[in-house]
C-alpha cells in the first residue's frame, strides 16, 4: 500500500509540474515562428499576431486569465524542438507538422491539429506551369530537411518524375531564391504559399496549381511525461472548437451562460471540477471564449475573410458543414 501511495504522489506531482512551473514563472513560454503572417509575427509595435499566436494566449488565460502572460520565442526550422528539449519554451506553437518520426523519435507530444493543411506548389503565371507533372526535371525551391522536402521526393518518384531540388534552410532564403529565379517553382504549406505570395509586390502574377502534393496537420507540440499538462493543452484547444460546435461565441456568451442545453452547461463546467482535474479556475472555458474567441473567431481573424489572406476554411469547417474538424465532447 505504501508502495503504491508513493508511486501515485511522485506521479501526481509529475503531472502537476509544468503547470506549477509557469505559475511560479508568471508567464507561459510559447515558441512561435520567426515571422509568418497569419500564424505568428510581429506587428509594428513588437506585438505578435497570428493563429499560433491565438493558441498560446488561449492556453495562457486557462493558466492565468489573462492573455498578455505569454512570451513569446522566435524558434528557428532547425531549432525549434531543440527549444523544447532544453525547456527553453513551455510549447511549441509553429506551423508543425504531426509524423510519426517526430512523435515517436523525440520526447515529445503533438496537442490535436489546430490546422490541417496541405502542400502545394506555386509558380509564376509566366512559367505556363499548369500540373506538377510539368514540373519534370525543372528546378523546385524547398527547406532542407523538413517533411515538405521528403513528401516532394516521395511524390516524384511514385509518379517516376525528375527531380532537381534548390534546397535553403529557413523561410527567407527559400522565398527569396524563388523571386530570384533560381528555381521555377516553390513548394510548401499551401497557407504558407499563400502568405508568402500576399507579400510580393506583384502577386496576381503568380498562381497556386490545383494539385496537392500531400497532408499537412499542424499541431502544438510540449515535452512529454506531464500528463496534467497534456490535458490541459488538448482541452484548452478543443475548447475553442467545441464552443464554436455550440454556437458559443465571444459576442453571446453571457446570454449562453443561462442556455437549457445540457451541453452547454456541461461546457461551462456544470458537473465537472475543472480547478481539481486541470489546475484551472472553473470559468476557464467562458474566459477564453470571451477573451479570445471560438475557432472560427480565431480563423478569420488570421487567416480567414477577416484577414488580408482570405484563406477558405475547407477541411478545417466544422465537421457538421463538410470539414473534418471536431472537438471530442465534453461529457
Amino acid at each position: 500500500m505504501k508502495i503504491i501511495f508513493t508511486f501515485l504522489l511522485l506521479t501526481s506531482l509529475s503531472w502537476a509540474s509544468t503547470i506549477s512551473e509557469i505559475k511560479k514563472r508568471g508567464h507561459l513560454n510559447c515558441g512561435v515562428s520567426e515571422g509568418l503572417t497569419g500564424f505568428s509575427i510581429p506587428n509594428e509595435k513588437g506585438e505578435w499576431k497570428g493563429f499560433d499566436v491565438d493558441i498560446c494566449k488561449a492556453i495562457a488565460v486557462a493558466i492565468f486569465n489573462d492573455t498578455q502572460k505569454v512570451k513569446f520565442i522566435p524558434t528557428s526550422l532547425g531549432e525549434r524542438f531543440n527549444f523544447l528539449a532544453k525547456k527553453q519554451i513551455d510549447i511549441l506553437s509553429r506551423n508543425t507538422s504531426r509524423t510519426f518520426s517526430r512523435e515517436v523519435t523525440r520526447d515529445v507530444e503533438f496537442a490535436p491539429v489546430v490546422y490541417f493543411d496541405t502542400q502545394g506548389i506555386l509558380v509564376s503565371k509566366r512559367s505556363k506551369i499548369k500540373k506538377i507533372k510539368d514540373l519534370d526535371n525543372k528546378k523546385i525551391c524547398v527547406k532542407n530537411n523538413t517533411t515538405t522536402q521528403q513528401n516532394l521526393i516521395d511524390y516524384f518518384k511514385h509518379h517516376n518524375l525528375r527531380l532537381r531540388q534548390v534546397r535553403f534552410d529557413n523561410n527567407d532564403q527559400l522565398v527569396l531564391g524563388f523571386l530570384k529565379k533560381r528555381c521555377i517553382a516553390l513548394t510548401s504549406d499551401v497557407t504558407t504559399l499563400i502568405s508568402e505570395k500576399n507579400h510580393f509586390q506583384n502577386s496576381k502574377s503568380f498562381t497556386l496549381l490545383s494539385e496537392r502534393i500531400e497532408k499537412e496537420p499542424l499541431a502544438p507540440v510540449i515535452l512529454s511525461g506531464d500528463r496534467r499538462w497534456k490535458n490541459l493543452v488538448d482541452w484548452t484547444i478543443y475548447s475553442l472548437i467545441w464552443a464554436e460546435e455550440l454556437g458559443v461565441s465571444s459576442t453571446n456568451i453571457e446570454a449562453m451562460k443561462t442556455s437549457a442545453d445540457p451541453r452547454v452547461k456541461r461546457f461551462f463546467g456544470e458537473g465537472f471540477n475543472f480547478e481539481k482535474m486541470l489546475g484551472v479556475s472553473n470559468g476557464w472555458t467562458g474566459n477564453i471564449i470571451s477573451k479570445i474567441g471560438n475557432y472560427s473567431e480565431v480563423f478569420h481573424r488570421n487567416l480567414g475573410r477577416d484577414s488580408n489572406l482570405k484563406i477558405p476554411r475547407g477541411l478545417n469547417s466544422l465537421w457538421k458543414d463538410g470539414g473534418i474538424l471536431y472537438s471530442p465532447p465534453m461529457k
